[in-house]
């Protein structure tokens, strides 16, 4: 009656071009998540959609997410075999999605599905423990102790010192065994029971750790379980599998590991909140001076280059190895010229106590006349190329290279201002390592603790340990 109402639901609605687009092959049926969910709609969340006569018999191929959360009338997934996406049935009264296969993520939260599913682990934890007890691995006097069962201890060693483990008479101890057992009993029976019977074990169960709890607790270090996640830093986390404890975790590590996970959560909180989140007064303490001299170099590299009027006037300039040398030269030459001007002067006033022959003495005198105005025109000649030479004002590779060095320099003195004349925000030029290390050494540890920020000491075979609560 129930699936004839369905079908006349899914006909009054037009469904039928859905069911007629839904792909089949030899061992599934495919159907996109969408119209699945558009099933479920118009069926009052009934799983009978799945088992249409239109499907044949085979299991169902979702294609896409299956979102089925708050569908509380939902007890299992009918005749979904495979779920190509994730999977959230949080909220719903699923127990068991074995016959399911999911390709991505699964979410289960308040749901029957997810009590079994954590008592499994809480089961296979269990295990583990109790193989280390008869083991004696954690034995504090074992001398091959390793180092996760010295946290352990510590941390065991804490909850003594806190009064957190309560010491019980023989009457206590003998009805917290005989509880413990009943508990020991349903957990195997849990493990061996179909998934009709898992809720109805679970909730008995409940009711017996209700009762230890007014006993005890009562627990050794073996009951504390080192998580398979870390904390800032690779920081251990433990577990505690006692359910006066449950959903409690701690950290436990050395001094140098909770520094390193103080500075791996100053990190954190650098990218979560940005630099925005801090002044800049602040920041300017931390300004990454390599990468703000980059940018001045490459600013520079190319405004002096493309530039060079800007930053050079005729002072700047200096004359080259070779305009040095042709001064020295023609100085030189033209004192030689000088000098022979003078001899040759010298000779024309000579003549007159030498020469008596009037004629002789024209002649000789023009001859010498003549030398002393050449020598006189290869001197202004020698003079005029001497002034000629000045600097040529174009830098060298050398003046560029040193006037690009002097303007960093300067600008690099007075950082924070030159950013500021530049447009640039110093948010982009900061040491984000050194900042966090300033945020680690200033908050210290207490803000690897997201509970109450306070941690506590503990020595075991010689070395000391911090434990911290972080939830």
């Amino acid at each position: 009656m129930r699936n004839k109402l369905i079908l006349s639901e899914i006909k009054a609605l037009k469904t039928v071009r859905l069911l007629n687009e839904i792909e089949d092959d030899d061992e599934y049926y495919k159907i996109s998540a969408k119209d699945l969910i558009h099933l479920f709609d118009i069926s009052g969340n009934s799983t009978a959609v799945t088992r249409l006569p239109k499907f044949k018999g085979k299991k169902l191929y979702v294609v896409g997410s299956l979102n089925l959360r708050e569908r509380k009338e939902l007890t299992d997934l009918g005749n979904i075999g495979y779920i190509e996406g994730t999977l959230d049935i949080s909220r719903t009264n699923i127990v068991d999605i074995s016959n399911v296969i999911v390709t991505s993520s699964i979410w289960d939260s308040n749901s029957p599905r997810e009590k079994i599913r954590l008592k499994k682990e809480l089961n296979e934890k269990k295990e583990i423990a109790n193989e280390r007890r008869e083991n004696k691995e954690w034995d504090i006097n074992n001398p091959n102790i390793d180092s996760m069962g010295e946290m352990a201890n510590a941390l065991y060693e804490y909850f003594i010192d806190e009064g957190e483990i309560k010491t019980m008479d023989e009457d206590d101890i003998q009805k917290y065994n005989e509880i413990k057992s009943k508990i020991d009993e349903l957990n195997k029976k849990f493990e061996e029971e179909e998934s009709s019977e898992y809720l109805k074990i679970l909730n008995e169960i409940s009711e017996l750790e209700d009762e230890l709890e007014e006993i005890g607790p009562k627990f050794d270090v073996y009951d504390i379980y080192p998580s398979r996640y870390k904390h800032y830093g690779g920081l251990q986390v433990f577990d505690i599998l006692n359910t006066e404890f449950e959903n409690r975790e701690y950290t436990v590590g050395t001094g140098e590991e909770m520094d390193r996970a103080a500075r791996d959560y100053a990190e954190s909180y650098i990218d979560d909140v940005g630099l925005d989140g801090f002044n800049d007064s602040f920041l300017e303490d931390f300004i990454d001076e390599d990468s703000v001299r980059n940018m001045f170099e490459e600013h520079y590299e190319e405004s002096v280059r493309d530039s060079p009027d800007s930053y050079f006037d005729s002072s700047d300039y200096q004359l080259t190895d070779e305009q040095e040398k042709r001064i020295e030269e023609l100085q030189n030459y033209i004192e030689e010229l000088e000098n022979y001007i003078e001899e040759k002067e010298q000779e024309q006033e000579d003549l007159n106590d030498e020469i008596e022959d009037p004629q002789d003495y024209r002649k000789t005198y023009e001859e010498i006349q003549k030398s002393i105005d050449e020598a006189n025109e290869k001197k202004d000649n020698a003079q005029e190329e001497l002034d000629g030479i000045n600097p040529i004002e174009e830098p060298t590779e050398e003046m560029i290279e040193d006037k690009i060095s002097s303007l960093i320099e300067e600008d690099m003195d007075n950082v924070i201002s030159r950013l500021k004349d530049f447009g640039m925000d110093i948010k982009y030029y900061i040491n984000t390592d050194k900042l966090a290390e300033r945020l680690a050494e200033s908050e210290g540890w207490s803000g690897l603790s997201s509970y109450d920020g306070r941690w506590d000491e503990v020595k075991v075979n010689g070395d000391y340990y911090y434990i911290m609560r972080i939830n």
